[in-house]
């Protein structure tokens, strides 16, 4: 106890030097907070990959769709375990506000447009390709199952600006006549890539594939995923379906095992950079900090020979030192958590575009949807850069630690 308190005593009146060292703490917590952020993001998403992805390939539909005859053949050669269809329609929408573009919309006819929004009629949500990398995620409620019928999942800024709560239905119209679809969840997302406002990923509704069926007798897809019974299948049974007598010219194959070999490759140059990245700010702050505290030790060599002369051992005095940096690092990780956040972004995007980048500097195959630390992740970080002070301190207090006390009692005079 009255080490803790003799502690606290020294970190009171020495007030400069308490700062200096809670700023080069606060900045290595922040650091070390944001890769954690970062990696946490990173694992999430590799959960969503296990739990969610099988092993198949995708049917895209060329200049015309896809027949609902060609895409019942498929799912009857063997090794196809089922299929996940997806068919794009317009539905008119008198009643709500769409989202605006900020100037990315591209609008022909605004009054026109303003009716009406793509729509994309699906088995199963989680099977879309953008759920699976990370790209959309369900915020509120749940996704659309496969045999759902008359339920629809929406944007949550959509939901937003309409007013609209899971459990609600909305009124739309297609093909002349009104539906009513209830509002199973919401999700989050962007796509730079569409245009229209119409198009616009916040204007989108993935509804049901059954409801479109009650509407319309020959379905036509704009893709049908497949899934394969065993992934070590997936070629000899991409090789079956290229055997059957379609119009390949107007029909785009691609194995989706392939795609999920890429976003792993991606994922792994992420956790190679975040790993180079901690390991730097580790090492920078053992540096940065043993460098200061050696000053730090050497500056206090009368302090601590008087302790020595009331008699006080080296190891009462080096608990002592410890403590008051246990107690600056304290005061400094409430500030080490909100820069630490706030850099998050900045460190994921950078660490993104590193690791898989397009011509523009993008990363297009995989998206990580930030993830808030818990408590446990904190006290994680806490202990981690607590081993990083420790690392520090002893480094810096051998220069005057190893001196025996009759050398220390000298140096005073």
């Amino acid at each position: 106890m009255e080490v803790a308190w003799r502690a606290w005593l020294a970190v009171r009146r020495k007030w400069a030097r308490s700062l200096t060292l809670l700023f080069i703490m606060c900045l290595i917590f922040a650091a070390l907070i944001s890769g954690a952020v970062v990696r946490k993001s990173i694992n999430e998403l590799k959960k969503t990959l296990n739990r969610n992805f099988h092993a198949g390939f995708t049917l895209r539909a060329g200049r015309g769709l896809i027949k609902d005859g060609e895409a019942q053949e498929i799912l009857k050669v063997q090794g196809v375990q089922k299929a996940n269809f997806q068919a794009d329609e317009l539905l008119e929408v008198p009643h709500y506000k769409l989202v605006e573009g900020n100037d990315r919309g591209v609008t022909l006819d605004h009054k026109e447009e303003k009716q009406t929004l793509v729509a994309s009629f699906i088995s199963e949500s989680a099977e879309i390709e953008e759920f699976l990398n990370g790209k959309y995620e369900i915020v509120r409620g749940r996704g659309i199952s496969e045999g759902a019928e008359n339920e629809v999942l929406i944007h949550e800024e959509f939901a937003t600006l309409n007013q609209i709560q899971v459990g609600d239905e909305v009124e739309v119209g297609l093909y002349k006549k009104k539906l009513k679809l209830k509002v199973v969840g919401l999700f989050s997302g962007k796509d730079s890539q569409q245009t229209f406002r119409a198009e616009m990923i916040e204007n989108r509704f993935l509804v049901g594939i059954k409801t479109l069926g009650r509407l319309k007798k020959n379905l036509e897809y704009q893709l049908v995923k497949y899934l394969v019974n065993d992934p070590k299948r997936v070629d000899e049974v991409i090789g079956s379906v290229k055997k059957l007598g379609l119009d390949w010219k107007e029909l785009n194959l691609e194995n989706n095992f392939a795609k999920k070999e890429t976003i792993y490759q991606t994922i792994e140059n992420v956790e190679k950079l975040l790993a180079k990245i901690l390991v730097g700010v580790s090492v920078m702050g053992i540096l940065v900090l043993g460098f200061v505290l050696l000053f730090w030790f050497r500056g206090r060599i009368h302090e601590i020979g008087t302790l020595l002369a009331i008699g006080k051992t080296k190891a009462n005095i080096f608990w002592q030192m410890l403590i008051e940096l246990i107690i600056i690092a304290t005061l400094c990780f409430g500030p080490a958590i909100f820069l630490g956040n706030l850099s998050a972004g900045a460190l994921t995007e950078k660490i993104m575009s590193e690791a898989n980048p397009d011509q523009s500097g993008n990363t297009t195959d995989v998206v990580l949807g930030r993830k808030q630390l818990d408590l446990l992740d904190y006290l994680g970080v806490y202990m981690c850069g607590g081993a990083v002070i420790l690392l520090a301190v002893g480094g810096a207090s051998v220069s005057v630690m190893r001196l025996k006390p009759k050398a220390i009692l000298t140096k005073m005079k």
